[in-house]
C-alpha cells in the first residue's frame, strides 16, 4: 500500500499537465537512461530543472505549473533517482553534468536557464566547469553554496590538507597528550601538559 501511495503524486502530476507534458527517456550512454518531463511552450527563455539528491522531477511541480505557461520547461530525474536508470556508476556531479549536457542536446535545448536545488546545484556548477556558459542564459542555485575548488578558498585548502594528514596528526596528538610530563628537578611546581602541534602537522 505504501509503495502504491508513493506513486500518487506522479499520477496527479501527469493529470495536471495532461497532454502538454511529454515523458521522455534520454540514453546518455553505458545503458543509463535519464527520465525527462518536457512541457510548456512560448517565446520566453526555456528552463531545465535538476532536483536535489533522492528527489524526482515531481518536486518541481509548482515551478512547472508557473513557468510552463510562458516557456518550455524540462525537468529531469538524475541518474539513480526517480524513474531514471539506477546505476552504481557515475553518481558524481561531474558525470551528472555530462548527463545534463546529453539531455539538453537530445531535446534541442539551447540558451536556457539551468536550475539546480541542493545536490542539483553542485551538478549545475559541474556543468559550467565542464561546458562553460555558451549554451546558457542563466543559472539558479537553490539552497546550496558552491565553490570553484581548493584554490579559491584558503580555509578549504587547509581543511583538505588536515583531512589528508589526519592519521599522522592523530598519532602525534595522542603521543603529546599522554606523554609523561617532564618534572622539574627538586621543584614542587605542578607538571603541565605538553602543547599539541599546530595544524597542519
Amino acid at each position: 500500500m505504501v509503495r502504491r501511495l508513493a506513486f500518487i503524486p506522479i499520477i496527479l502530476f501527469t493529470m495536471v499537465l495532461g497532454a502538454a507534458a511529454a515523458e521522455r527517456f534520454v540514453d546518455v550512454g553505458a545503458g543509463v537512461k535519464i527520465r525527462c518531463l518536457d512541457s510548456g511552450e512560448g517565446e520566453q527563455t526555456p528552463m531545465l530543472f535538476i532536483p536535489g539528491w533522492r528527489m524526482a522531477a515531481e518536486v518541481w511541480m509548482p515551478q512547472i505549473a508557473r513557468f510552463a505557461k510562458e516557456r518550455r520547461v524540462v525537468v529531469i530525474d538524475p541518474r539513480s533517482q526517480g524513474l531514471s536508470s539506477i546505476t552504481p556508476d557515475g553518481n558524481t556531479p561531474e558525470q551528472r553534468a555530462r548527463d545534463v549536457d546529453a539531455v539538453a542536446r537530445a531535446l534541442a535545448l539551447d540558451h536556457f536557464v539551468l536550475v539546480g536545488w541542493s545536490q542539483g546545484s553542485q551538478d549545475v556548477a559541474a556543468y559550467v566547469e565542464q561546458f562553460g556558459v555558451g549554451h546558457l542564459k542563466g543559472i539558479v542555485l537553490v539552497d546550496s553554496p558552491v565553490s570553484s575548488g581548493r584554490s579559491c578558498c584558503p580555509r578549504a585548502s587547509t581543511w583538505t590538507t588536515r583531512a589528508s594528514t589526519r592519521p599522522v596528526c592523530s598519532r602525534r596528538f595522542s603521543r603529546n597528550q599522554f606523554r609523561k610530563p617532564t618534572s622539574t628537578s627538586g621543584s614542587s611546581a605542578p607538571c603541565t601538559r605538553r602543547s599539541t602541534p599546530a595544524w597542519p602537522c
